[in-house]
C-alpha cells in the first residue's frame, strides 16, 4: 500500500469520513500519471476516486480505464470512469461527479494538479466543524513549489474579484485559517450542500462554478467558506484552458459569469443597489484594458446572452432566492463581500 495509516485525531469518535474526489480530464494524457500518481500516496484511509472525462480525444479516458483505475483497485482504493461523448464543460462535468459520489465530502481536482500526501487529512479535519461547509487549500505552482497561485479571493459587490497572494514566493504570509467569498481551483465540501442548495452551474463552461457556489453558500446561510494553508495541492495552471481556448473566449467567459453570478445571487435591493453601478464599472474596466477592442467585444456578446437567456437565469434566479436567508448588506457588512477598492482594478473576474 502507497498510503500510510492516518491517526484519527481531529476526527469524531467514528473515525475519518469517506472522501469521494472527483478529478475532470479532457484531453489531458500528459498530465494523468503525476496527478493520479500524487492522489494514490494521499495520506487518507478512506476515500475513493471518480474520473470524470468530458469527450477526450487523445486517449486519455482509455489510459485511466486500462491504467490508472486497475491501480488504484490493486491499492484497495474504489476507482470510476464515468465517460461522456462530449465536453460538457467544467460546472456539468463536475455535477457528474457529483451524481456518482458516495462520500461524505467531496473533493475536486483538475488533471493538471498534483497534491500533497496530507492535503485531504488536514483540509477534513477542520471540516469536522459542522459550521464549514467548503474549504480551499492552498494552490502553489507545479512548476515552482515555493511559488503562489492561489490563496484566497477578494470579491467586491461590483462582481470584480481579485486573487490574494498570486505570483509571490509562499514564505508562510497567508499561513492563517480565514474566511472567504469566492473559492477556486480547488475545493472541499460537504456532499449535504448539494442536496440542499444545488449542483454546480452548467452554464459555467470555462471558469466561475466554484465562486458561484460559494457565494449560494453564504447567501443561503448554510456554512462558511474557508482557506485552509496546511491543504496543499500544486497545480500547472489551466493548461486545458490555455490549450484550447483563445483568451477572447476566456475573457468572454469570464464577463458573461461574473453579470450571471449577480443576477442569480444578489437580493432584490442588492440588485437594484449594486448591479446597474456593476455594469458601468466592469465596462469602464474594458475601456481601460489594453486590449480595448477584444474587452468590449467580450462585455457586447456577454450581454447579448444575457438577453437572450433573460428567461433561464431569471428562473435560475428564482430557485436561489427560495433558499435565502442572508442578503448582500449582510456579507459586506461581516466583510465576506467587498466594498469598492482600487485594488479591484488589478484583475477583474
Amino acid at each position: 500500500m502507497l498510503r500510510q495509516n492516518t491517526a484519527k485525531e481531529g476526527f469524531s469518535s467514528k473515525g475519518p469520513p469517506f472522501v469521494s474526489i472527483v478529478v475532470l480530464n479532457y484531453n489531458g494524457m500528459e498530465y494523468l500519471q503525476p496527478c493520479f500518481l500524487s492522489i494514490l500516496k494521499t495520506d487518507y484511509p478512506t476515500f475513493e476516486v471518480i474520473a470524470v472525462d468530458n469527450g477526450s480525444s487523445d486517449g486519455s479516458a482509455k489510459y485511466l480505464q486500462r491504467v490508472m483505475g486497475p491501480l488504484f483497485i490493486k491499492h484497495g482504493i474504489p476507482f470510476r470512469l464515468i465517460k461522456k461523448t462530449c465536453n460538457l464543460g467544467v460546472g456539468a462535468g463536475r455535477s457528474m461527479g457529483i451524481k456518482h459520489a458516495r462520500g461524505e465530502y467531496v473533493a475536486f481536482l483538475d488533471n493538471d494538479m498534483k497534491v500533497d500526501e496530507e492535503w485531504l487529512k488536514n483540509a477534513i479535519s477542520l471540516m469536522v466543524d459542522p459550521s464549514i461547509g467548503i474549504v480551499q487549500p492552498k494552490i502553489l505552482s507545479i512548476d515552482e513549489p515555493k511559488r503562489i497561485m492561489k490563496t484566497t479571493h477578494r470579491y467586491y459587490w461590483t462582481g470584480l474579484c481579485t486573487e490574494v497572494g498570486a505570483g509571490e514566493l509562499d514564505v508562510g504570509q497567508y499561513d492563517h485559517v480565514s474566511e472567504q467569498s469566492f473559492a477556486d481551483q480547488v475545493i472541499i465540501a460537504r456532499r449535504e450542500l448539494f442536496n440542499e442548495i444545488g449542483l454546480l452551474e452548467p452554464w459555467f463552461f470555462l471558469d466561475s462554478e466554484y465562486g458561484d457556489f460559494s457565494l449560494r453558500t453564504w447567501f443561503t446561510g448554510s456554512a462558511r467558506v474557508l482557506f485552509v494553508p496546511n491543504s496543499i495541492v500544486y497545480h500547472k495552471g489551466a493548461a486545458t484552458r490555455n490549450t484550447y481556448f483563445s483568451s477572447y473566449t476566456k475573457l468572454y467567459s469570464s464577463t458573461r459569469n461574473g453579470i450571471i453570478i449577480m443576477l442569480k445571487n444578489y437580493d432584490l435591493v442588492g440588485l437594484l443597489l449594486y448591479f446597474p453601478i456593476s455594469l458601468l464599472i466592469i465596462l469602464a474596466t474594458r475601456i481601460l484594458s489594453r486590449k480595448r477592442g477584444e474587452c468590449l467585444y467580450a462585455y457586447a456578446k456577454a450581454l447579448l446572452f444575457l438577453i437572450r437567456n433573460l428567461r433561464g437565469i431569471l428562473a435560475k434566479r428564482s430557485e436561489v432566492q427560495k433558499l435565502r436567508k442572508v442578503s448582500i448588506r449582510q456579507l459586506i457588512k461581516k466583510g465576506i463581500i467587498k466594498s469598492p477598492d482600487l485594488t479591484m482594478f488589478k484583475k477583474g473576474f
